[in-house]
């Protein structure tokens, strides 16, 4: 005979996991076949605040007694469908369907409010499940809402195979009714707690003893949000989307006093425009569950806990090892290919991320392969006059100028005081040698030059500077050293790669923000302390509120817009950018960092 099981009132929020620690239930059956009611409630993690609040607002209050909590908004709280997954207490499926299938999706949803600031959203829902006569009743369950179906196999499946699928979630973020996927949120409690036990009391062959004895679950985003904002000291001109730069004055700065001074060449004012904001380095997918590992030492953050069961949630994560799983680098153009992300911290100004937390220690001063796995915000736009031309600015040897043709003709200049490089034709025995003429030589990014150690990843140093090098038609030439009549053949060039050697050599590296085109960035910060792991990185249902309070210097120079941008401060340039970063989950965990170029 088989067992009908009722679930009644399904109350649906947003935040974290549970499960209970008490043994699950092995084999029940009353031997007659009578229904068994079990309720269910799906709520968000509990914090202090206010009861009543408007979507987006933050309320304050944690089991860290410093963080803040933000009501989600319609479209992060819609629940179109449910699927209940169900399970042994090994993890293995426990069927729920005459099929033999181990979950059940549901549709016919009603909305039953809300409880700020512990459940944004409520939701009742009642299904039946059947097991066999003998059958155990399912001691696990794992709920996931909104689902990508198509991501789900449409037969039975493990808690851990459920656990382990990836995808990316940023696409999937809205689900396939336009909804946010959440599952039952991860942390630590002895060990690794994904699902949500089941207790033999929770179980009653009424639905009033059900309604007694709910099982809890808690869910949460698969996803993070990034936003960011000029803090109002920066001068950023709504208006005309425009900073005037500043640096700082060396000459008038001392130990204690820091004084700033206008940047202007030429005796112009130079000001930023800001095409927009976006993010770089992050990560094309996530697990479906968050995976955490127990084996982490409670000071993983420094102080700061990264878990905290009480609440069932956690603030750390571990990135899938799939051979899917990468980084998306973006060109400039790509960053900018929809205008960019504006600055007002507004619902449409924001981006939905993966998660991405690599376990490396870092702090602010951190650097290149140090930095190199976490997702970066990249701010762009382009240097211009008061008039609104563009700023095309070149630096050069200590030495600022204005325009790449002003500075090709110092480099010939220069080169010619060197001693000029010279094309030849030999004819009829007779070899004739020309000066080299600006069509002969142009510049080109470092990753085309001459410049050896520069290759196609974010390992690389340099990568923004450009060389004079060769142009298509100066390439076809016999090159030398000498316009000697008797010189030695030793002072002919081999090729047109020996000469692109020579003149990167000789005449070294120059940076040019073509067309003022130029970016600012800043990896994102998460929760650790300084030196700690965790100092950077993103976890699912953290929104991360940058607000940018000081911005100083050019920024660094963009050559050619079309080149995948590997976010790098020139050296030796006194540009930096501070952004102090909320994290909110929808949480809020203020943070100040220090970003210099």
């Amino acid at each position: 005979m088989r067992k009908s099981l009722l679930f009644v009132p399904i109350v649906a929020a947003l935040m974290a996991s549970c499960s209970n620690d008490e043994p699950v239930i092995d084999k029940v059956d009353n031997g007659n076949g009578e229904t068994n009611y079990l309720t269910v409630n799906l709520v968000s993690t509990p914090s202090n605040g206010s009861k009543s609040r408007a979507a987006g607002d933050q309320m304050t209050g944690d089991p860290n007694d410093n963080a803040t909590y933000e009501e989600g908004y319609a479209s992060e709280n819609a629940v179109s469908k449910i699927r209940f997954y169900f399970f042994n207490n090994d993890g293995s499926a426990a069927a729920v369907k005459a099929n033999g299938n181990n979950y059940i999706d549901w549709e016919k949803l009603k909305d039953a409010g809300q409880d700020m600031p512990n459940v944004e959203k409520k939701i009742d829902a009642t299904i039946v499940i059947h097991t066999g006569s003998g059958d155990q009743l399912p001691a696990q369950i794992v709920a996931v809402l909104n689902p990508e179906t198509e991501n789900l196999p449409s037969q039975n499946i493990s808690l851990t195979d459920l656990r382990n699928r990836t995808k990316d979630y940023v696409a999937a973020a809205r689900g396939e009714n336009g909804a946010f996927v959440m599952i039952n949120s991860v942390y630590a409690q002895g060990s690794e707690i994904a699902s949500t036990t089941v207790k033999r009391e929770n179980y009653s062959e009424n639905e009033d003893g059900a309604l007694k004895n709910p099982v809890i679950i808690y869910v949460e985003r698969p996803v993070a949000k990034v936003r960011v904002k000029f803090d109002s000291k920066v001068g950023y001109d709504e208006t005309t989307k425009r900073i005037a730069l500043k640096e700082i004055d060396k000459d008038n700065s001392t130990e204690s006093t820091t004084v700033y001074k206008n940047i202007t060449i030429d005796g112009e004012q130079v000001y930023l425009e800001v095409a927009g904001w976006n993010v770089t380095a992050e990560t094309t997918e996530g697990y479906l569950s968050k995976h955490i590992s127990t084996a982490w030492a409670d000071d993983l953050f420094g102080s700061e806990k990264w878990n905290w069961n009480v609440y069932f949630r956690s603030f750390w994560a571990i990135n899938p090892t799939t051979e899917t799983f990468k980084q998306n680098w973006h060109t400039y153009n790509d960053i900018m290919a929809e205008g960019g992300k504006g600055f007002d911290g507004k619902l449409e100004n924001s981006i939905y991320i993966n998660e991405n937390a690599p376990e490396i220690k870092a702090n602010s001063t951190s650097a290149g392969k140090d930095i190199e796995p976490f997702t970066k915000v990249v701010i762009a736009g382009k240097l211009v006059k008061e008039d609104g031309n563009n700023f095309e600015i070149v630096k050069y040897a200590g030495m600022t100028f204005v325009g790449e043709d002003n500075i090709k003709t110092i480099l010939l200049d220069q080169l010619k005081n060197n001693g000029m490089i010279y094309s030849y034709v030999t004819e009829n025995g007779k070899t004739t040698y020309s000066a080299l003429v600006p069509g002969d030589v142009e510049f080109k990014i470092a990753l085309e030059s001459a410049v050896t150690g520069v290759d196609d990843s974010e390992k690389t140093t340099g990568r923004y500077l450009v060389y004079l090098q060769l142009s298509d038609s100066g390439a076809k030439k016999n090159w030398s050293k000498s316009n000697a009549e008797d010189q030695a053949d030793t002072e002919h060039f081999a090729d047109s790669d020996a000469v692109n050697d020579y003149l990167a050599k000789d005449l070294g590296n120059v940076q040019i923000y073509k067309g003022g085109l130029t970016y600012y960035y800043f990896p994102i910060r998460h929760l650790g302390a300084d030196g700690h792991v965790g100092y950077y990185g993103v976890v699912r249902n953290h929104i991360y509120d940058c607000n940018i309070s000081t911005l100083l210097g050019l920024g660094t120079p963009v050559y050619d817009p079309e080149e995948v941008v590997y976010p790098e401060k020139p050296e030796n340039e006194d540009t930096f950018i501070a952004a102090s970063i909320n994290i909110l989950s929808w949480r809020v965990v203020p943070n100040d960092v220090t970003l210099e170029w």
